[in-house]
């Protein structure tokens, strides 16, 4: 039975049953941004189990695509073990439950699928006599044949640190036989060796784990079920290996035909087989190599696969070729592949040749390593293989464990922390104990800034340097911390305020505003008049035109990243960002350069949104309702229970806690200035919005109309006067090159007359001052006036000597050109080469051409008088 089989019977037979077919939700999970990877089928439905009040439908049943690296160390040397996979799955959200999820899945295997039922086995979970007494008394399944397994083996979730529905589950296993197995007489579901292989996971989601992982009863108890595909097709296929099954086999063969069968063991092309697998899916939903996150993790499938090629002979990029037939095999599934198919095979490609330029020096360092330290690698030698050749750690460790040698981890975590700390841009300072009596004693700064631009406030804490003091006095830097403030701190991208703080007899000029911890903001002030101290109460006093002016960048922000997912595709996903008065700087995820035309379309598509003067609505809500929203979350960010997000008519919505305008007609025109490479598979786009975008386009047209003026042409045929003028000069260029030659011609007959006889051959040997192209053009033209006759010309240009030695066809018989160049040559220390009737050689300038130009002479009596051969 074919794997697109099994997809469809098993889909067919829960829509059946009332369930909805949903599609496979995206690598990225899209309602949760606190997982890196969808690595189960109920992801895509965390909030059903959730949420409260009515929901949309009760059952559904998927085939997801599903990505782990739990287990990367056995794939490929297990029959089972994958990065990516599919899963198939049923749900219920607070529908049926234990019963009916048990016996469908009996139906579907013993009478859908007809597996065998003496070679079937059954795990619960130990303390679930419920699910024990299903498969006993009312499916019929013998106690024997049964296994009460711990938390570890049958107790499903939370799948993220911040908690979220889990509960009891019970697996279904096939019996391979004792042959496959470990040989002890107790030998059954639970132990590690191949025998038995698990192959469905009925869990029955029945709490809600919180951060803390205590467990609160689910509002909606139900069924979360998950059958590995590539699993249940070994069995159906017969192979008892995922690697033999339709629809992995032919990539572990395509491997195996790139080596011509010289390797020793197979796990190599299936460890490759599986990554390009992954590495295909992956950078089909988005995701780009990159040194964190989610890119970090596909950089390192990409590399090891790279390594292991390696270790099989591949020298040369051969992943990317790959990628294509994992779209020819799974397109009918996932049509999306074959229409990124391009895009996949770029992405990988570049990142291989990226990898190739450094792994062999890596590895040449990491085998002196090796050899050094023998037992423990420090950490920061790790860390310098990691930051200058791009190793990951985990591939350091799997290359030096295989030498049985260790890595000092926590050291090359300390030197990573210190490089991501000179990178973060945020508040220094060693003032943090006092720092956080503040917080407990005061509370967190209250930013009052979306909605007012001025304030009064209290004055609770002041900060010079490190230490806390009372009063600030004229001409010192300190920072001012407030019980409230409408001074937005320095974060998310956007810049922090400026403005004044002000009381009766002080001035405060505030150069910047920063956000420490997340709650305190910290205002840099200069103190210009007076002094300040704690529980003053002040004026707070934004600079209202440039906080507008960051308010119109921070909006247009978004309206790009919309009209970039809607030209280049919804894979690119925010990365990165600055927000200041002046421009804004965006940063996003796409494989290529963006062209002009694409450029262009952004750009359109941004300003007609724009003139539609769209209104932009902040609202709080809680993070499960935003998600159900659709808003897109900025990954790597933590959000709390409470998210604020800002909407765009129906064409953006974004988890953003930075400032807006209310409708994006005050954006004004927005104009881009450039788009540029930050880093493999991430690009950046500058753009100014408002009185910038007038000021840049007023400038532009300024310059416009200079030309137009100096050129005597109207602006819009300036381009093609311009492309005349090149061709104008061009063509000039080349007069001028051919006067320079015929300057020579001039001189020919001046040459002429110092003519020499030796031997009755007619032979000139001159000094010219001209540049080397044009000493042939001139020889010519001396040859064609005496039409018999040795021509030997020198010159020097640019502290070089070159010369030329040409002989008339009639003279050939008695004299050698190269030969005459090779004696010259002797004489200056030089070079030459050439033929018979044309040679010529060049040395650097001497000091004496005179003497040369007599030597020269003697060399050509030599070889007439044929005393000098070749």
């Amino acid at each position: 039975m074919k794997s697109s089989e099994i997809r469809k019977l098993y889909l067919d037979f829960f829509k059946n049953k009332g369930h909805i077919v949903k599609p496979s939700d995206s690598l990225i999970p899209s309602n949760d941004p606190t997982l890196l990877f969808t690595s189960a089928g109920m992801v895509q439905f965390k909030p059903m189990y959730i949420a409260e009040g009515e929901i949309e439908f009760t059952r559904a049943t998927t085939c997801q695509k599903c990505f782990r690296t739990v287990d990367l160390e056995r794939v490929g040397k297990t029959s089972r073990h994958h990065t990516f996979f599919e899963m198939l799955g049923n749900f219920s959200f607070g529908d049926y439950f234990k019963k009916e999820a048990i016996e469908w899945a009996w139906e579907f295997i013993y009478s859908v699928l007809k597996l065998p039922k003496e070679h079937l086995w059954i795990s619960v979970y130990k303390e679930d006599d419920e699910a024990f007494d299903i498969w006993n008394k009312y499916i019929g399944i013998s106690e024997n044949k049964i296994v009460r397994l711990g938390k570890e083996d049958n107790f499903w979730g939370p799948v993220s640190e911040e908690g979220g529905p889990c509960g009891p589950c019970s697996e279904i296993y096939i019996d391979f036989g004792p042959s496959h197995g470990c040989g002890k007489s107790d030998c059954k579901p639970g132990c590690d060796c191949e025998r038995f292989a698990e192959f469905w996971n009925l869990v029955f989601p029945t709490y809600n784990a919180d951060p803390s992982g205590k467990l609160h009863p689910l509002a909606k108890r139900g069924v979360d079920t998950g059958m590995g595909l590539e699993r249940i097709a070994s069995i159906l296929q017969g192979v008892n290996d995922n690697f033999e099954i339709d629809i992995i086999k032919p990539i572990v063969m395509e491997v195996a035909n790139l080596v011509e069968g010289k390797y020793e063991s197979n796990v190599p092309l299936k460890i490759i087989a599986d990554h390009v697998r992954a590495m295909t899916f992956l950078i089909c939903d988005g995701v780009f190599p990159l040194n964190e996150g989610r890119g970090y993790v596909l950089r390192r499938i990409i590399r090891r696969a790279v390594r292991f090629g390696k270790l099989l002979g591949i020298e040369k990029p051969f992943l990317y070729k790959l990628t294509g037939n994992v779209v020819d095999i799974m397109k009918s599934a996932y049509p999306e592949l074959n229409e990124r198919r391009i895009n996949i095979s770029q992405v990988v490609l570049q990142e291989e040749e990226r990898f190739h330029e450094t792994l062999n020096q890596g590895m040449n360092i990491l085998e002196e390593l090796i050899a050094k330290y023998k037992n423990v690698i420090p950490g920061i030698e790790v860390f310098r293989l990691y930051d200058t050749f791009g190793f990951p750690l985990e591939l350091t460790k799997e290359i030096v464990e295989e030498k049985g040698v260790k890595v000092d981890e926590k050291g090359f975590n300390e030197c990573l922390e210190k490089q991501q700390e000179k990178a973060r841009k945020a508040w220094k300072g060693t003032g943090d104990k006092e720092i956080s009596s503040i917080i407990n004693k005061f509370g967190e700064t209250k930013f009052v800034g979306y909605e007012v631009f001025e304030t009064e406030s209290k004055v609770i804490g002041i900060l010079k340097g490190n230490l806390l003091i009372e009063t600030a006095t004229c001409n010192e830097e300190v920072s001012l911390i407030l019980d409230k403030t409408p001074f937005y701190g320095e974060s998310g991208g956007q810049v922090g305020d400026t403005g004044l703080i002000k009381k009766d007899g002080f001035i405060g000029v505030v150069l910047d505003t920063e956000k420490y911890l997340q709650k305190l903001i910290l205002h840099r002030v200069k103190v210009k008049e007076g002094k300040i101290k704690v529980g003053d109460i002040v004026r707070a006093m934004l600079d209202i035109e440039r906080r507008r002016a960051i308010m119109r960048n921070h909006t247009a922000t978004h309206l790009l990243q919309y009209a970039l997912r809607e030209i280049l595709g919804s894979h690119v996903t925010q990365s990165g960002s600055y927000v200041g008065p002046e421009y804004f700087r965006f940063d996003f995820t796409h494989y290529k350069a963006v062209t002009k035309l694409e450029l262009d379309k952004v750009e359109q598509m941004i300003n007609e949104k724009v003139v539609q003067n769209l209104p932009v609505i902040v609202k709080e809500m809680k993070i499960e309702d935003a998600k159900k929203l659709g808003a897109l979350a900025f990954f790597g960010e933590k959000y709390g229970e409470f998210v604020r997000v800002v909407q765009i008519g129906e064409i953006s919505k974004e988890f953003c806690g930075g400032t807006h305008v209310k409708n994006i007609g005050e954006i004004g025109l927005v104009k881009v200035i450039s788009e540029s490479s930050v880093s493999s598979g991430i690009r950046r786009i500058e753009a100014v919005t408002g009185m910038n975008s007038y000021r840049m386009v007023k400038e532009q047209n300024d310059i416009l109309k200079d030309i137009s003026t100096t050129l005597k042409v109207e602006y819009k045929k300036i381009p093609v006067k311009i492309e005349k003028m090149i061709d104008t000069i061009r063509d000039l260029e080349k007069e001028v090159e051919r006067l320079k030659r015929g300057e020579g011609t001039f001189k020919v007959d001046e040459i002429i007359k110092d003519v020499k006889k030796i031997k009755d051959v007619n032979v000139i040997i001159k000094n010219i001052n001209t540049d080397v192209h044009s000493l042939r053009d001139i020889g010519d033209k001396i040859k064609n006036k005496l039409n018999s006759c040795c021509v030997i010309l020198f010159t020097v240009r640019d502290d070089r000597l070159s010369y030329i030695c040409m002989v008339t066809k009639d003279l050939l018989k008695e004299i050698n050109a190269l030969s005459i160049v090779k004696g010259i040559a002797k004489i200056v220390g030089g070079g030459g080469g050439g033929k018979a009737d044309l040679a010529e050689g060049g040395a650097r300038s001497i000091n004496d051409l005179s003497k040369v130009l007599k030597e020269t002479e003697n060399v050509v009596k030599e070889v007439i008088e044929g005393r000098k051969e070749l």
